[in-house]
């Protein structure tokens, strides 16, 4: 099942926008944007109605003490969740601002078992570039010099672990298998596809444990009880790793990194002599791949603007390459809700493209003046 980053309201139905525009990379370099075989839904479009719900009597999985009061500065109103936004139709947006909402449905039904694990207990930071280039580089190398924050470089995962919980949700990627299995109803089996009932936030820790593991920062996390502020920057991403995002990691910010605000003509042929340079792409794939990347950033453009039009404007950061500077990551700090620090100074990292020149973490740290101070 597959839900745009884009679940509009009503009144906003329609938008130019359309979220299955989708780039769809040449064979010869796949890995660099995801594909799918089981397309997309336009914005505005709700997924098939997930099965009829039998709550449990069992709570929620309850949330740390130390939990709740990051909660409070990091994601207010996002968490706790309840484990039911997962296994309905996205068609609330403010579902969809707060908590992502990527509904999962399941022939053999829905677990009424407590999650495993609270996936509101670990506040997240991704830095999100929209194409690359974007100086998505130097606001990691920045944000890392700042205490408690352990944010990794690119990974490339969220592709992967979308279409890991797609399969989950639609049981067997057999066409008709899941409407096959509902037709039996509650209690028949399903036969070959025969299976109990899952959890949807057991899966999503699942693979958000996994992102912990193999995104693990530059420099050692802090011992508990410190808050570490996990998370990474990537510059590959579609509508639906993007929600998913929003799903797997509920106590999330995203610092959205683009070139420029708006794409122009100019912008556009820029982009594409720098694809062509970076990513080793004749001109035909350089102009395809700039054109995903345009419509990508008006699609995040809109989710940004709705989350501030809906009072979550904790949830997303607005940041163009060509007003990058060390104001811009004072800013960010601000709205981290960092105080008693600034920079001084912004160091560049990357500057000479996909390379390992440029500053690190530790020049930055030379560059961080004063004492910062966390709300938690």
């Amino acid at each position: 099942m597959l839900v745009a980053v884009l679940a509009l309201s009503p009144r906003s139905a329609s938008s130019p926008l359309h979220a299955n525009a989708e780039f769809r990379a040449p064979q010869s370099w796949g890995a660099l944007q995801e594909t799918s075989s089981s397309g997309t839904l336009a914005a505005g479009s709700l997924p098939p109605p997930a099965p009829t719900l039998h709550p449990s009597s069992s709570p929620p999985h309850p949330p740390h003490p130390a939990a709740s009061n990051v909660n409070q500065h990091w994601c207010p109103e996002a968490c706790p969740v309840s484990p039911q936004l997962f296994v309905k139709p996205a068609s609330d947006v403010a579902d969809t601002i707060v908590n992502g909402v990527l509904p999962m449905s399941n022939a053999t039904g829905i677990s009424t078992t407590p999650p495993k694990c609270n996936l509101c207990e670990q506040p997240f930071l991704f830095i999100v570039s929209i194409g690359g280039r974007t100086g998505s580089t130097t606001i990691l190398t920045q944000i890392n010099a700042v205490p408690h924050i352990r944010l990794a470089g690119e990974n490339r995962q969220m592709s992967y672990l979308t279409s890991l919980y797609e399969q989950a949700s639609q049981h067997v990627s057999v066409q008709g298998v899941d409407t096959y299995c509902n037709s039996l109803g509650e209690n028949a089996s399903c036969g070959a596809w025969q299976r109990g009932p899952i959890s949807p936030v057991d899966v999503l820790c699942d693979l958000s444990s996994y992102i912990q593991d193999i995104a693990v920062p530059e420099l050692p996390l802090l011992p508990a009880p410190l808050i570490n502020v996990r998370g990474f920057k990537d510059i590959i991403w579609t509508n639906r790793s993007l929600a998913m995002i929003r799903t797997m990691f509920p106590c999330s910010r995203l610092i959205y990194s683009v070139r420029t605000d708006e794409w122009t003509e100019a912008s556009l042929h820029e982009a594409i002599h720098s694809y062509q340079k970076d990513l080793h792409l004749d001109h035909a794939q350089a102009v395809e791949y700039a054109a995903s990347q345009k419509i990508l950033q008006q699609h995040v453009k809109a989710q940004h603007d709705l989350d501030v039009s809906a009072g979550y404007a904790w949830k997303s950061f607005w940041q163009p390459l060509d007003t990058l500077n060390v104001t811009s990551i004072n800013s960010m700090l601000t709205w981290l809700g960092v105080t008693g620090c600034s920079f001084d100074s912004l160091v560049h990292a990357n500057a000479n493209g996909y390379s390992n020149s440029g500053a690190t973490i530790f020049d930055a740290m030379t560059h961080l003046i004063g004492n910062c101070t966390w709300p938690f």
